[in-house]
Order: C-alpha cells, then sequence, then structure tokens
C-alpha cells in the first residue's frame, strides 16, 4: 500500500559501489534498468557467472541476500520507469548451435529428465563449464525459500535451465564418451550446477562416486 514512500528507503548491496545503496543510487549512477541477483551471500553472488557477466557489461548488480528481498520487488514492480531483471534469469538470445551439438544437447535434458526445464548452449560462461539459470516467474532462489518453508513439501518449482559452456573441454568430453560416461557426465555437470546456486545435491555419495570414477579413466 504505500510501496511508493517505503521504496526510497530500502538498501542494498552494491557490488560495483562495494557498499549499501538506494534504489535511487543505483538509477542515479547507471543507465537502463536495475539489476540484481539472490543468494544467502555477496561472495557467493559475486562468483555466480551470470553476475560476472553483468559486471563485465558495465552495469552494477544489487545483492539479495535476505529471502524477503525478490517477493518484495516483485511487489514494487519497477522504480522510476526502470525494471527490475535478475541477471540470472535475463532473457538473451540463445546462442546458436550445430546439429551435432544440439543433439547432444537434447540427449542431456533426456538424461537429466524432469530435474531441468531445458538444457542450451552458451558461449557466455567465461571459464565456468555450466550454471543454473531460469524461466518464468518463479527464480531459483524463490523456490528454496518456499521450499524451506513448507518444509520440503511446496509445489512451485523454478523452471530451471541448465547451461553448458560450449568452448569448455568438458563439452568436448560429451561429444566423445559412450553411452555410460556421457550419462554420469550429464549427472555430474547438473550436480555441479545445481552446488554453484546453492542447491543441495539429493545424493551426495553418489554424485562422488560418479566424480571418482570420472577421474579414474
Amino acid at each position: 500500500m504505500n510501496k511508493d514512500i517505503l521504496q526510497d528507503l530500502l538498501l542494498f548491496y552494491s557490488l560495483k559501489q562495494d557498499k549499501l545503496i538506494t534504489l535511487k543510487e543505483y538509477v542515479d549512477s547507471n543507465d537502463g534498468d536495475i539489476y540484481y541477483v539472490s543468494g544467502k551471500s555477496i561472495d557467493g553472488i559475486k562468483t555466480l557467472p551470470q553476475t560476472e557477466n553483468r559486471l563485465a557489461k558495465g552495469n552494477d548488480v544489487l545483492c539479495f541476500v535476505d529471502d524477503v528481498d525478490e517477493f518484495a520487488i516483485k511487489f514494487i514492480g519497477e522504480y522510476d520507469g526502470k525494471k527490475f531483471i535478475n541477471a540470472t534469469q535475463e532473457k538473451t538470445a540463445e546462442t546458436e548451435v550445430s546439429e551435432e551439438d544440439k543433439k547432444i544437447l537434447d540427449k542431456v535434458k533426456e538424461v537429466l529428465g524432469d530435474k531441468v526445464y531445458k538444457v542450451v548452449g552458451s558461449k557466455n560462461l567465461n571459464d565456468h563449464p555450466v550454471c543454473l539459470s531460469s524461466e518464468g516467474e518463479v527464480s531459483i532462489e524463490m523456490e528454496k525459500v518456499l521450499t524451506a518453508q513448507s518444509n520440503g513439501e511446496s509445489e512451485i518449482k523454478a523452471q530451471k535451465v541448465l547451461e553448458i559452456n560450449l568452448n569448455h573441454p568438458v563439452f568436448e568430453k560429451l561429444r566423445t564418451a559412450d553411452d555410460s560416461d556421457f550419462n554420469d557426465l550429464s549427472e555430474i555437470l547438473y550436480s555441479l550446477a545445481c552446488l554453484i546456486s546453492g542447491i543441495s545435491i539429493e545424493n551426495s555419495t553418489k554424485t562422488v562416486e560418479k566424480i571418482i570414477n570420472m577421474l579414474s579413466k
């Protein structure tokens, strides 16, 4: 009800300015929309591939580290005519892939099944082999908050997108792997993406066994 008054009292940590700033200070010092990333800690947010990419493009990124932050922003909608954009959900043109690589990405999706909404190739992850993004209204962080509040019984899920770096050596391994290794690599990449995003792995022992098996070859 009083968002137009209260929104100017909000403070968020700015990665470019290395301090807490208001939304007005963000708008005054940046062109375009307001970019943010949600996470449990500022250090964790800094290391996300999407954060690095947005900072490299010259934009500031606000860190939302309290559970309520992203939900509050959804209610605010926009500030001073600027939209709030979650850098981990940012709509970008999908990387063009060859038919051969598309078949590999489709096969990874087939292995992972309902764990992910889709699997896409990317050339914008720098040195990172993989990451998780999401589509739709519910972000990965929002899903984690809702799941925690419902003791794991929340049916509201983010549409997770597994992004694989087409320029990374690990993708070359997918190209040449036999069926058994391909399945293990697909599961390992998904588990690594979950860890980067702060999502618990369902069966950590099984994941470690797959990693040890791949390292032993």
